[in-house]
């Protein structure tokens, strides 16, 4: 026997609108959204299409089941499409600039009312963007930089969305453009302007391009390039020209007095970034270095003796690069030997960039004098004729010393008017590198008679002045 069996209403437990995830539009279209939504049969009421941004959700489109549509934006139209098993709406956009069209980018959603309200419905989600066009290009540049610095030159622009514009620094020569090569990374950084005074849709961009630079790009003229891929557009800055000085060691002091059992240090300073030199050699009268160091602190050259030492002081933040190169003025038959000029090169990892070395620091061995003294006749004849002389003498460093005769007052001296003044330098009878020196003064003392002098040697390391004894010029007058 064959029953009559009844098939079941089988009611489904979800309606799920659907929409294409993201939407771009270029401007001055209309550009359409379709929200698709299989009803199975079921009853409904309306379909809404409602915009979101980061502070509110409002309803822009209202469809419902008669086929009436109501808009509540004059940029968004729509029609309908209605059948017993679906509903498919269509959303068109209008991307006029007269029209606002930036207030269309955001969010949008689509879901739909049920007479059944036990039954579940999915909202289907879209984002709309429009990729509006690159609108202007400026370049940001330093008309002057250091050779073998890392410098930044900015390309700012406005344009609709990053993925569709390429933007490149090139340098200019001869009607031809080539593309720079940025030693780091080119960041982004992103401003959006304000609706209201934004109807080209754009963001404000700025392009950082982080680049080594030497002097062979010296007079270059460099530009930034915009090429918009949708709209099949270029935009480019005028070419502006950049001055690439060569970079110059700067020795640090230019004079240095070092005492005995004490150390001497130069700076050597030379305004290049840290990835473009490999080493600092410091030299002195010699062709050979005496030492080498890289920013690792490593040696590259060993010191040439045990008296002098090299460190890196710099990190990667400062302007300059620096080393300290210190000389160890212990005693020894060795010590004198350093007095003398000393100037630092750099090796570069580009061995085409000379960098010069001219400038020199010079390293004095600085004692005090001691032993000064005077060496004056009893008495000077009346009328000599400017052939009379007084000695002075000192035990000195004549590099960082002057020995001088001078006229004594209450609370000063000055200078002996002379004609002639001898120097003469024996040889050296310290340990500290000071000599056996002696001034001759030749002049007419008849003016001087009864003044009181001495010898005076200034010592300009310490800023002292050391006397001998004081004596008074005597003169004696002919009888005729």
């Amino acid at each position: 026997m064959v029953s009559n069996c009844t098939k079941p209403n089988i009611v489904p437990v979800l309606v799920i609108a659907e929409m294409t995830p993201s939407i771009s539009a270029k401007l001055d279209t209309v550009t359409e959204m379709n929200c698709f939504i299989q009803t199975m049969r079921l009853t409904w009421t309306s379909v809404f299409i409602k915009g979101h941004n980061e502070t509110a959700s409002n309803v822009l489109l209202t469809i419902y089941n008669d086929s009436k549509i109501e808009s509540q934006d004059s940029k968004i139209k729509g029609t309908v499409i209605i059948d017993d098993e679906y509903v498919n709406v269509t959303v068109f956009l209008n991307t006029s600039k007269d029209s606002n069209a930036c207030e269309l980018n955001k969010n949008y959603s689509c879901d739909i009312t049920l007479t059944d309200t036990s039954i579940q419905t999915i909202r289907a989600n879209t984002s709309f963007m429009i990729q509006a066009p690159l609108s202007t290009i400026e370049i940001t540049a330093d008309y002057s930089y250091v050779s073998g610095s890392n410098v930044t030159i900015n390309c700012t622009v406005q344009l609709g969305d990053l993925n569709d514009t390429e933007v490149s620094l090139e340098v200019c020569q001869n009607g031809k453009y080539e593309d720079i090569q940025a030693t780091e990374k080119v960041v982004q950084e992103v401003f959006k302007l304000d609706s209201d005074k934004n109807a080209f849709c754009t963001n404000q961009v700025l392009y950082s391009y982080h680049i080594l630079l030497m002097d062979s790009r010296n007079g270059s003229y460099v530009r930034c390039h915009g090429n918009d891929v949708l709209y099949n557009e270029t935009l480019s800055t005028k070419c502006v020209s950049i001055n690439v000085t060569q970079v110059e060691a700067d020795m640090e002091p230019e004079k240095l007095y070092g005492e005995l059992n004490s150390t001497a240090t130069f700076k050597c300073r030379i305004p290049l970034s840290q990835s473009y030199f490999s080493a600092f050699q410091f030299f002195n009268d010699s062709s050979y270095p005496l030492i080498s160091i890289n920013s690792d602190n490593n040696y590259t050259i060993l010191p040439q003796n045990d008296r002098i030492s090299a460190v890196y002081t710099s990190n990667q933040f400062d302007e300059y690069r620096a080393v300290n190169f210190t000389l160890d003025l212990r005693p020894g038959d060795d010590l004198c030997n350093l007095a003398g000029p000393y100037f630092c090169k750099v090796n570069t990892f580009n061995e085409s960039l000379i960098l010069p070395a001219d400038d020199v620091g010079y390293l004095y061995i600085a004692a005090p004098p001691t032993d000064v003294s005077i060496e004056i006749e009893p008495s000077y004849l009346n009328a000599s004729l400017g052939g009379d002389t007084i000695n002075c003498t000192a035990i000195m460093n004549p590099n960082t010393t002057t020995l001088s005769l001078v006229i004594l007052f209450n609370e000063t001296y000055e200078m002996v008017p002379r004609n002639i003044t001898e120097i003469f330098t024996g040889p050296m009878v310290t340990s500290d590198c000071r000599y056996e020196s002696r001034v001759v003064v030749t002049a007419t003392f008849d003016n001087f008679g009864g003044s009181t002098v001495a010898c005076l040697a200034i010592d300009n390391a310490f800023g002292k002045e050391y006397f001998s004894t004081r004596e008074t010029i005597n003169i004696t007058y002919e009888v005729h």
